[in-house]
């Protein structure tokens, strides 16, 4: 309720992540069915920047890399995995079998859209250039992008009452023309990985 983000203020909760990682890689480093880990979902490092989510990641991808050298990590950018311009350009080596992963939902899709979405021109040119400005960072380095979310929120009846339906069909909409984007980007949402 406080919208702080207490995980940056407080080394303890920190270090309790850390452990908690160190565990979970020693558990899983032998495990073929896991696919990766994702030590941060949706980050928050307020500015000037992701110095604290930077330095959170170099602690513990070491102590994930000391258990488990195998398996992928997901590192989700800063500003609820948007913003990669805080992250070390030295990425691609400095954390190496990484995909950066990004949560592409678009705003059309929110309750709080600026207009209902009619598929305009307009409308699909501003969603993919907002895709498209999430992972600019990665493509300049050639490093792994990893869409880990995206979609619409759906509407309820006890919420939206008679309008549900509509809302949800554009809803709908905007979900399939994000589909039809990541095909045209040739982006495979339904292929496995490879950030060797």
């Amino acid at each position: 309720p406080t919208h702080v983000a207490s995980f940056w203020e407080h080394l303890d909760f920190q270090d309790r992540a850390v452990w908690l990682w160190t565990q979970i890689a020693a558990h899983y480093r032998d495990e073929p069915w896991v696919a990766g880990y994702n030590p941060l979902n949706e980050p928050a490092d307020p500015p000037p920047g992701a110095a604290r989510l930077v330095a959170y990641y170099d602690r513990v991808i070491k102590v994930i890399r000391a258990a488990d050298a195998r398996h992928a990590l997901f590192l989700d950018g800063n500003t609820y995995a948007t913003d990669f311009s805080g992250f070390p350009d030295d990425a691609g080596t400095r954390w190496p079998n990484a995909a950066y992963a990004i949560h592409d939902y678009s705003l059309y899709g929110f309750p709080s859209s600026p207009e209902p979405y009619t598929r305009t021109e307009e409308q699909r040119r501003r969603m993919k250039r907002s895709y498209e400005k999430k992972r600019e960072w990665m493509d300049a380095r050639g490093l792994c992008v990893w869409n880990g979310e995206w979609g619409p929120v759906y509407a309820r009846r006890e919420y939206e009452g008679d309008e549900m339906d509509g809302i949800n069909e554009r809803r709908f909409a905007v979900l399939s023309d994000q589909l039809e984007m990541y095909q045209q980007v040739s982006l495979d949402y339904t292929a496995p990985i490879s950030c060797t």
